[in-house]
Formats: C-alpha cells, structure tokens, sequence
C-alpha cells in the first residue's frame, strides 16, 4: 500500500493503532470538560463569598447571642369551663300554691357573649393588680395573660408566662384565685341586689295575703262555712241542685211541649190541655173513665134492644149520670 508524500508543513498523522480519524473523547472527560468550561472563574467565588459571608454571619451571630443571652421563659396553662345551662327551683304549697324561679342561660342570648364577658375580666388591671399582691409581686411587673377562646364551646384557654416554671405556675394559680374571687364579689353583689327586690316582692304578697284572709274569715262568719271540707260540700250541694233544676227544666219543657200538642188536637186551650194531662196521669180518675166507659158501652148495648121506658135502661142511664 502506497501513502502519499509528506509536504512541509502537513500535519504527520498518528499510526493506525494509536489514534483514530473519527474516535470521540470518552464520556467521563465530556462531562469534565462541560463542567470545567460551565463553571465560574476562581475570582467570581471570592466575589461571592466577599458578599454573603458578612450577611449571614450577623445572622448566625444574632441567632447564637439570643440563644445563649435571652433568659429562659415558662408558660403555665389552665382552661376555664363555663356552665351552659339555667338554674331554676319550684316549692308546692299544699291548700295554698306554688311558687317557681329560674335564671336562664347566659349563652341563650345570640347578642351577648359571657366568654367575651369573662376575657375582658381576666384582663382587667384589678384582677392583675390582686394576683400580683397575692404573691408578693409588683401589680406592674405582672404579665398580662394570653387568652384564647375556643370556637363553639364554652371553654376559656388562659396562658401566663414567667421566668421560671414555679413561678409560672404561681402566677397562674394567683391569676385564677383572683378572677374567681372577683366573680364571687360580683355575683354576692347581684345576690345582694336580687334579695332586695325578693325582700319587696314577699312584703306586697304578704300584705295581699292577709288582705285575703281576711275576706275568707269574713267570708266564712257571714255564711258559716269553716272548714274546706264543709266549703267543698256545700259546693257539690250547689252543683247537685243545679242539675235537679236543668232536669227540671227540660220536664217543663216536655210538658208545655205535650200541652200544646194535646191543645192543638183536642181544640181546647192551654187550661184544659193542662187538665187533660193532670187527669190523665190521675189513677183514680182513669178507673172512673174505664168504669164510665164500661157502662156507656152496655147501655148502647141495651138500647139497641129495649127501649129508653124499660127499667133496665133506666138503671143504667142513672148509673151513667151519677158516675158522670
């Protein structure tokens, strides 16, 4: 095989077994090359760390000094459950009455919150001022509480802070003692005030009471009742005569009824109809009118025969009469 003359100047080509015309780098020094030839110059790193390294050392810096500067803080936590439900009381009163109260619920009313009620209370300069005093601390230093309210309950999330955990959790045992005591006065205040109107009530039914007794002892020395038994007779005595009368009344009604139908058959008036009844329910005169009767029959029976001249007749027209 022949090659072709080499000119000055010509590249001299490698042998055959050491490099090739066409072959590629290798992958790994591909990847070399790209990364080498991508990444920054060595005075853009000095760059950058001359522009972040003050930056986040401050921030380091800080972070670090508060954490080993900045005293330690404890939180003491209690919840407060407020009732949801009215209270009420009823006394009976045998022969006399009955007498109920009840106080209904606060949370019935959409346009009044007592949880809001109670934070504004828990918050309040007096009630810190008294927890304050209560252990021995000055009423300004006193930290105000951090109050959450739960949604849809009736629960009260109170939290107080302090330097230490005792005195955390003595802060929040002065913090409740006082809001409990503070309640105590509030509602002994409303008690007080409640009793007052009570007091004024019972003395107006009292005097109506006695006024009302002394009507039913008049009451009863005018008509001599004295007990309630004897009143409750002399009750069902009335109510028994009242229904003899409406009996009575509806007879009487029946009565006119059947003499006006007895009037109106017979053609006589009212008088007579009456009469008509009186005798009709009169044993002696229906056995009269049957005996009447009776011979008025046989004497039609005897006319038809005899004449009005013959002696049985006549006995019988005369025994007629005198019955009549």
């Amino acid at each position: 095989m022949k090659h072709a003359p080499i000119l000055p100047g010509d590249a001299v080509p490698a042998p055959d077994d050491v490099v090739l015309d066409n072959a590629k780098p290798r992958r790994l020094v591909r990847l070399w090359q790209v990364v080498r030839d991508g990444l920054p110059s060595t005075h853009r790193y000095r760059r950058y760390v001359f522009t972040l390294a003050p930056p986040l050392l401050g921030i380091w810096g800080l972070t670090i000094a508060y954490l080993m500067l900045a005293p330690p803080s404890y939180d003491s936590r209690f919840t407060l459950i407020l009732p949801g439900t009215g209270a009420g009381s009823s006394l009976n009163l045998e022969s006399i009455g009955q007498a109920q109260n009840s106080a209904s619920s606060a949370f019935s009313s959409p346009a009044l919150s007592p949880t809001e009620n109670y934070k504004r209370l828990l918050m309040a300069d007096v009630i810190l001022r008294r927890a304050a005093k209560s252990i021995g601390e000055n009423g300004d230093g006193f930290p105000a509480p951090d109050i959450k309210l739960v949604d849809q309950t009736n629960l009260i999330e109170v939290t107080i802070s302090a330097g230490s955990a005792d005195q955390a959790h003595k802060r929040s045992e002065a913090l409740r003692a006082a809001f409990l005591a503070q309640l105590d006065v509030l509602r002994g205040d409303e008690a007080a005030k409640r009793e007052l109107s009570d007091a004024k009530h019972l003395k107006e039914l009292e005097a109506k009471v006695q006024e009302t007794q002394r009507k039913l002892i008049d009451f009863q020395a005018k008509h001599g009742l004295v007990s309630l038994d004897q009143f409750n007779g002399r009750i069902a005595e009335i109510d028994q005569l009242r229904e003899k009368e409406r009996e009575a009344r509806t007879m009487l009604r029946q009565q006119s009824a059947e003499a006006s139908r007895f009037s109106g058959t017979l053609a006589i008036g009212p008088r007579g109809a009456n009469t008509s009844l009186k005798l009709r329910s009169d044993p002696q005169f229906q056995q009269l009118a049957s005996r009447y009767a009776a011979l008025d029959s046989e004497a039609e029976e005897m006319g038809a025969t005899l004449g009005e001249a013959h002696g049985d007749m006549a006995a019988a027209a005369s025994e007629r009469d005198a019955l009549r």
